[in-house]
């Protein structure tokens, strides 16, 4: 009796979709050939997708010399090798997390189309916007959207209780794609950028600034007269009005726009949560390459978003999403469609806890002034 052949070895989703990494099949130093192949494709790697060598730094827990020195061959081949390995190691990593991250085209579903009218407003008028919503409805995709196509620029916040002189470094960088010592940047050199021009200073994630850096923002905005967005979740709506014992509401009574990023409760009829995604609003969202959805997966994920179900919205969704064809794609080539068996398996692999809201709070996350005014 003979063995049975073994089961052909499909890649990966991911593998199919892209070659993320270099290869590196030895444990000892790399050959000269391996090495400048993981450095052109680093190169390249940076070029498609935007990434300065800050990031990648950080991703591997290096500084940005060593980094530098490595790709740059500009250090001894065994200091090197390890350093390439990380880095090869960050950027298989990283693109798996590209090929997760949805949508990857802007889909103008309804808190995308108010965002886009607010900043185009508040363009017009040279004022301070404020365009708030719960995480996961598109406002990071949204927002870089509107950069390009308004000439803004784009700022995103990544500290927790953000200072000025730390907000002013990130717009300083955000000009000119690079970095500058922190203690070099003041509102003088800001002012000189953007004072009196009409580009559109969008701060994203700006519920993380603390107090004194939206009131150093508002201070720019007088003196320069730029337009100003802030956007981030209706925390930042709490910094806003927190100014009005603190500030005597210096703050508050510079933004002239705010906008809640959801539609009014009602819109899906009946009294129920607003249909704020379409059916095929979710399907062209979230259809990518050879990943296909059943019509029944595309349902069942837009009844999860409009209810406010699911914590994390959209962003969730497309890691639901993800996962299912990731698990599918090890059964066969070519393009996936993703089940609802699939959708419901990836589902209920994720901490149900963390992701399901408990139905009272379901209302708080469509729409808060909902659950204001029961109260």
């Amino acid at each position: 009796m003979t063995d049975p052949s073994p089961e052909p070895q499909v890649p990966s989703l991911e593998l199919r979709l892209r070659k993320w990494s270099v290869p590196v099949t030895t444990d000892g130093p790399l050959s000269a050939e391996k090495r400048e192949e993981i450095r052109a494709f680093v190169r390249g790697f940076r070029e498609t997708h935007g990434i300065a060598l800050e990031q990648i730094a950080r991703g591997i827990g290096g500084s940005n010399s060593y980094v530098s020195q490595a790709l740059g061959a500009k250090i001894p081949d065994h200091l090197a090798d390890p350093i390439l390995r990380q880095i090869n190691d960050w950027c298989e990593q990283h693109g798996e997390a590209l090929a997760c991250r949805v949508p990857t085209k802007l889909v103008m579903i309804r808190p995308a189309e108010r965002l886009y009218l607010l900043a185009k407003r508040v363009k017009a008028l040279r004022d301070i916007g404020v365009g708030y919503g719960p995480a996961g409805i598109g406002k990071t995709l949204t927002a870089r959207y509107i950069a390009d196509k308004l000439h803004g620029v784009y700022v995103l916040c990544t500290h927790r209780h953000c200072s000025p002189t730390r907000l002013f470094a990130k717009i300083y960088a955000a000009l000119h794609r690079s970095s500058m010592p922190i203690k070099r940047i003041d509102d003088d050199d800001l002012l000189c950028e953007l004072g009196g021009s009409d580009r559109l200073l969008i701060i994203d994630q700006a519920h993380k600034l603390n107090l004194d850096a939206v009131e150093a923002l508002c201070d720019l905005h007088e003196a320069g007269q730029m337009p100003v967005l802030l956007i981030g979740t209706r925390d930042i709506l709490d910094l806003v009005r927190a100014d009005a014992k603190a500030l005597l509401g210096q703050v508050s009574s510079r933004v002239g726009l705010r906008r809640d990023l959801l539609p009014e409760v009602g819109a899906a009829g009946g009294g129920g949560s607003p249909a704020w995604v379409t059916f095929d609003e979710m399907r062209e969202m979230f259809e990518r390459g050879p990943i296909k959805l059943h019509a029944a997966v595309v349902r069942e994920a837009a009844g999860l978003v409009n209810d406010g179900r699911l914590v994390g919205l959209l962003r969730t969704i497309g890691k639901i999403i993800a996962n299912a064809a990731r698990d599918l794609s090890q059964t066969g080539g070519g393009p996936v469609t993703v089940t609802l068996e699939a959708f419901n398996a990836a589902f209920r692999a994720m901490d149900d806890e963390a992701r399901i809201l408990l139905p009272t709070e379901r209302i708080a996350a469509v729409n808060p002034r909902k659950k204001e005014a029961s109260a």
